[in-house]
């Protein structure tokens, strides 16, 4: 068993290191992956990407995702990715759930977890609630890359509050 298990992690590792740039390779590694594995969480989770990304196949990306979190309950990548999915799909309320969830993970990248709740907010016109949430996320960021990529979130988000006593088509 544990031989099947190496050759399932290989077979991952190749599909992985080709993502997103050879994907009929990425394919033929996830299928092989997954022929020795058939709950190997980083291969549901590297094809839940593929149908996402590459096909825009919801439903099936979310078996996948649900797959790979069924397989291992603590794999953050499903999670971040699935939550990432469902606010793209305006499926808000599994997005709170997962959100509460990803907290509660160990290990788990809490300035990712902020950027994604920011992000929430931000498509449901909740402006001033997204800067809150993407301000958390800068203040749990350790790498200064991400440092100017979630300051650009902020400003973006910030464009888009309205100051207090102006007149839009909403009020009509």
């Amino acid at each position: 068993m544990v031989v099947m298990s190496q050759l399932a992690e290989t077979y991952y590792l190749k599909a992985f290191q080709d993502y997103p740039y050879d994907l009929d390779d990425v394919m033929e590694n996830l299928g092989y992956a997954l022929s020795y594995d058939r709950e190997h969480a980083g291969a549901l989770y590297l094809m839940g990407c593929m149908q996402m990304e590459q096909f825009e196949n919801f439903e099936l990306a979310e078996e996948y995702f649900l797959a790979a979190i069924g397989s291992n309950p603590n794999y953050f990548k499903a999670f971040k990715m699935y939550a990432s999915m469902t606010i793209r799909c305006r499926e808000f309320g599994k997005t709170e759930g997962l959100l509460q969830h990803m907290f509660k993970i160990k290990g788990a990248d809490w300035a990712s977890i902020y950027q994604l709740q920011g992000l929430w907010c931000e498509y449901q016109g909740q402006f001033e609630e997204a800067v809150r949430s993407y301000k958390l996320s800068r203040d749990n960021a350790f790498n200064d890359d991400y440092m100017y990529f979630i300051n650009n979130e902020i400003e973006r988000a910030k464009s888009k509050v309205k100051p207090k006593g102006e007149w839009t088509m909403e009020m009509m």
